[in-house]
């Protein structure tokens, strides 16, 4: 889904940006960020670019908007 991201997303093209976008601040190796089934964890950053991400995704995750009564 190209808008999955989009809460956090304002002028960011990569997802390093979106992470410091929902954060407001710059990152460091071990932040984490969590966003409906997924976990990004920050692996290592140069300087201040994020140089590698984890990507988790919770297969269990049930999006409470989508989920039917």
């Amino acid at each position: 889904d190209d808008e999955y991201l989009d809460e956090f997303k304002g002028e960011s093209e990569t997802v390093g940006g979106v992470m410091m976008e929902a954060k407001r601040d710059f990152l460091k190796k071990g932040d984490t960020l969590t966003f409906r089934c997924l976990t990004l964890k920050v692996e290592a950053v140069e300087g201040r670019r994020i140089s590698r991400i984890r990507v988790r995704i919770d297969r269990q995750y049930t999006d409470p908007e989508t989920e039917e009564e």
